[in-house]
């Protein structure tokens, strides 16, 4: 395989698991909040706080799936030296 095929199929497999880790964090966060409602059933009460509580799930999951596929990308670029059998495609422009 060519550094383009490599390329690919690196992107493939990372946002794959970008995916997983974004539907693992979202599906924890909605089961906390189902017990935070059983443990505290007057929040629920409230027509305001169930939304908010899932919009801060929302943005947390995303934020912590992001981090962690960073740190594992970065991880497996280092350990496997990836910056050699992959294609470049976000290189920094060249300046006349």
């Amino acid at each position: 395989m060519g550094k383009k095929a490599n390329t690919l199929l690196f992107m493939v497999i990372a946002t794959v698991l970008n995916v997983v880790l974004l539907g693992a964090f979202m599906l924890l966060g909605i089961f906390l909040v189902g017990k935070l409602n059983q443990w505290f059933p007057s929040l629920s009460e409230s027509a305001m706080v169930p939304p908010l509580l899932l919009l801060a799930v929302f943005i947390i999951s995303t934020v912590l799936a992001f981090f962690i596929y960073n740190k594992i990308v970065k991880w497996a670029n280092k350990k496997f030296h990836l910056e050699d059998k992959l294609y470049p495609f976000f290189s920094p422009r060249r300046r006349s």
